[in-house]
């Protein structure tokens, strides 16, 4: 239901002429739709490669280790879910405004206001740390007590997400996209290999650990890209819209 809904959306909100050619079935071959179709098959890619992230660990885990360290790190994992909901909030707010920037002023802007907000947000978030074992013990049990320093690890992951993510959405005015994969690419390469390694030998702890070194990895590769791109840009640095 949610997917239909979002689809009529988004055909309610295609511009007029758009859904007219649709209608008629005519080819859309026109400039815009081809620099559409160029930038959205690498987010297509990307999108994919981060569901595979968000849930391989789960997966590598389930493979190496036992079904009640399987189960602890499954809680922990719903539970910094939860907080993700803020990350994905701000993503969906983000990507109009950050897509609407024009000069180097207006991204300087942008970098300096989305710091201080996610760093606000973060300092908000920080009571969960010492809130989650008497929540996990009261709702859940105490033989569910394991499942607190691995949500602690996941929390740390979501809490740089808030950071990070904001900032390397100023891919997306750079016309990046195939970087963006790439990037989402490399993250899910690193959690497959260094998880091999880490879950053998620690359980869930290191499937929390290589998850928070393969976002880490990836964020400082895209991170480096956007950086040296904006700072080799030719902005018009006339007003925007």
């Amino acid at each position: 239901v949610t997917a239909l809904m979002a689809a009529l959306c988004g055909w309610w909100l295609q511009p007029a002429g758009w859904r007219q050619r649709l209608r008629a079935h005519a080819p859309l071959h026109g400039p815009e739709a081809l620099r559409l179709w160029r930038f959205g098959r690498w987010l297509w890619i990307s999108n994919i490669l981060v569901v595979a992230f968000s849930q391989l660990d789960l997966l590598l885990l389930n493979r190496w280790a036992s079904s009640q360290d399987t189960g602890h790190y499954a809680l922990a994992l719903n539970l910094a879910l939860k907080a993700a909901v803020l990350k994905h909030t701000l993503y969906t707010v983000l990507l109009p405004n950050v897509s609407s920037l024009r000069s180097r002023a207006q991204y300087a802007t942008y970098v300096r206001r989305n710091s201080r907000r996610g760093l606000l947000l973060c300092a908000a978030l920080l009571p969960v740390f010492p809130l989650a074992r008497p929540f996990v013990l009261t709702v859940y049990g105490e033989a569910f007590a394991p499942s607190v320093p691995l949500f602690h690890l996941l929390l740390a992951v979501t809490l740089l997400e808030i950071v990070l993510d904001p900032l390397l959405l100023l891919a997306f005015p750079l016309n990046m996209p195939k970087q963006i994969a790439i990037s989402n690419g490399l993250r899910v390469i690193a959690l497959l290999l260094m998880a091999n390694f880490a879950i053998p030998a620690f359980g869930g702890a290191g499937a929390a650990v290589a998850k928070l070194a393969a976002y880490l990895l990836s964020a400082i590769f895209l991170g480096v890209i956007v950086l040296r791109r904006s700072r080799k840009e030719d902005f018009d640095n006339s007003p925007g819209p």
